[in-house]
């Protein structure tokens, strides 16, 4: 039997090359052909590496103006017909449409709902009028997707009351997941650590609460900025990593200036980004994502996975994430008095913190297994074409 071919569609190449990981080496070992679609980034590379037939994908990100999506849909059209592909797997709201505008009826064509993000957040007029867009070409394109994949329920939630879903099968699946094999507690020598610690300026005796994201106010980096601006006078061994970068493309990205101010305060850390990870979560203490709204953040899914308590907000997507007291807090969104409050309670308690981080561990361990997630998704393949095995 001829090996299966899937292509898997991406507005970025990191979204493959990092989440997507797991997916991509099963299917391989599983027999499959693994094509990808992405902008030739700076994960190109990276995708190719781990095995799959990468195809350079012309597509602006965020664009969804008529000349660029027409010459985006044009392009995935090409690569669809190279393909030939069994099934074809899109991720985020951009590929999702345009995957099925370009695909028709080629292959069966699973669409991934990965958060709702600030193109279903925004505020304002053209928040608004941006939401509605979306809205409406998703509604008008239905009949196209063969399959949903959601990560969270308040998503679906969304989707199904505002006519999104229609009579397409919707999967519920948690998350892309981490390997919890390599992300575990005590996974780096301790001098390793420590010299990790002493680059950013930490001190041995530093506590350290660590929010890696993009430095965006969906994010809840201002809250987290207010709240390190709180309890840093009370509390003058703990410091504050941001690992990330602004996002110039972003309206409410963290600017120079407000980077600046907050770097002046002496608590705030500013680690950019990170292809180190792992490293990073060793040399926390505390994980923190004041998000307003997530799929299934991978963030605090490696987090747990490396023994790290989660203080996280009650959004959907980020409430999956904590079991409230078991392994870690949950705060309102955009509170940022709560967020200090929850962020104290653990400051204060050290066995707490490694209560809760010896619960998080065996909750990935339960439930963010990437490569049984992975096999989720490929029995999701497997209804929608029978060369799945």
């Amino acid at each position: 039997m001829t090996a299966p071919r899937v292509l898997l569609v991406s507005h970025a190449g990191i979204n493959v090359a990092l989440m997507r990981r797991a997916l991509v080496r099963r299917l391989l070992a599983e027999g499959a052909q693994v094509h990808v679609a992405v902008p030739r980034d700076g994960h190109f590379d990276a995708v190719a590496a781990l095995g799959a037939r990468v195809h350079p994908w012309a597509v602006a990100r965020g664009s969804l103006g008529p000349g660029a999506a027409l010459a985006s849909v044009a392009a995935l059209q090409r690569i669809v017909a190279a393909v030939r592909p069994q099934v074809v797997h899109a991720f985020t709201h951009q590929p999702n449409i345009f995957s099925r505008l370009a695909v028709g009826g080629a292959a069966p064509l699973v669409n991934s709902v990965t958060g709702l993000g600030s193109n279903f957040l925004g505020r304002g007029l053209r928040g608004g009028l941006r939401r509605g867009l979306f809205h409406a070409l998703y509604r008008a394109t239905r009949a196209r997707c063969a399959a949903l994949v959601f990560q969270n329920d308040d998503d679906r939630g969304h989707f199904q009351a505002r006519g999104l879903i229609g009579r397409t099968p919707a999967f519920m699946i948690r998350g892309t997941g981490v390997d919890v094999g390599a992300l575990r507690p005590g996974a780096f020598d301790p001098a390793r650590v420590a010299r990790a610690r002493a680059a950013l300026g930490l001190e041995p005796d530093h506590v350290v609460l660590t929010l890696a994201a993009r430095l965006i106010r969906d994010k809840g980096v201002f809250e987290f900025l207010e709240a390190a601006r709180a309890l840093a006078a009370r509390h003058p061994r703990a410091r504050f990593v941001l690992a990330g970068e602004p996002d110039p493309g972003n309206p409410t990205s963290l600017t120079p200036e407000a980077l600046e101010a907050a770097r002046a305060g002496g608590a705030v850390v500013f680690a950019g980004w990170r292809e180190d990870m792992p490293l990073v979560w060793a040399l926390s203490d505390v994980a923190v994502l004041p998000s307003y709204r997530e799929g299934l953040p991978v963030s605090l899914q490696e987090a747990l996975a490396c023994g790290l308590p989660v203080v996280t907000t009650q959004a959907p997507g980020c409430r999956e994430i904590v079991a409230p007291g078991e392994n870690g807090l949950l705060v309102p969104v955009g509170d940022a008095p709560a967020l200090a409050r929850a962020l104290e309670t653990l400051l204060a308690d050290a066995d707490l913190r490694q209560r809760m981080g010896r619960a998080g561990r065996r909750r990935a361990e339960t439930l963010f297994d990437a490569n049984t997630l992975a096999g989720e998704i490929i029995q999701v393949y497997r209804q929608l074409h029978k060369d799945f095995p």
